[in-house]
């Protein structure tokens, strides 16, 4: 796969991310900003949020999908999560209500507990429709829009410092972003599920 976009991954198109995204929302246990991240890096700024939008529109899919689901008293599995997310979860969806999705983005709770834990709150699907837009779109809009930043940024001072490399500074600095914010965004999942409590064990993967 090329940072520069001759070819890329199906999965790294708007289809494979909102797809990504739709099933995460529901079971899948990869968040889809680091496939967003990569598939982000190489574009102008509007293809990113238009990738991003793509994103956070698989999200609504799947919080319609795992909500429909929870209705039925049907709970996909949950694989990484714990008792302290779903905890801290109905807490905040106590409190809040739909709002209590703010808590998603920062805190490393995956967005398939906030969808399968509203029905149970009385919370509707279009509340939860809602607060998916607002608050997993800003993710995902600043997930793109960042590492299109940072490429440039980085190209830029690849051309001053080292001119000799100009002709390929752009490429350098999209590979140098992408594993960056891929290697990044792996280390947060262990923190966030050491966070959490998250032990390799049975106990700890579902519901």
């Amino acid at each position: 796969m090329s940072v520069n976009g001759r070819f890329r991954a199906p999965m790294l198109s708007a289809a494979g991310l909102a797809a990504w995204a739709a099933v995460e929302a529901v079971s899948w246990p990869l968040v889809p900003d680091a496939p967003l991240a990569a598939a982000a890096v190489g574009r102008p700024p509007r293809t990113a949020v238009a990738l991003a939008a793509a994103t956070t529109g698989g999200s609504v899919l799947g919080t319609i999908a795992g909500m429909s689901l929870a209705r039925r008293g049907i709970v996909a599995p949950q694989p990484w999560t714990t008792p302290m997310m779903r905890a801290a979860v109905d807490e905040w969806l106590s409190d809040r209500g739909a709002l209590g999705v703010a808590h998603q983005p920062l805190s490393g709770v995956p967005h398939k507990l906030f969808v399968a834990a509203a029905p149970r709150h009385g919370i509707s699907a279009g509340s939860m429709v809602t607060a998916t837009v607002a608050f997993r779109g800003a993710r995902m809009s600043a997930t793109a829009l960042g590492v299109v930043g940072a490429r440039a940024a980085l190209s830029r001072a690849v051309v001053s410092n080292a001119p000799r490399y100009a002709t390929s500074a752009d490429r350098i600095a999209g590979r140098l972003v992408g594993l960056t914010a891929i290697t990044g965004m792996a280390a947060a999942l262990v923190g966030f599920l050491r966070r959490w409590g998250y032990r390799a064990h049975p106990d700890a993967s579902h519901g």
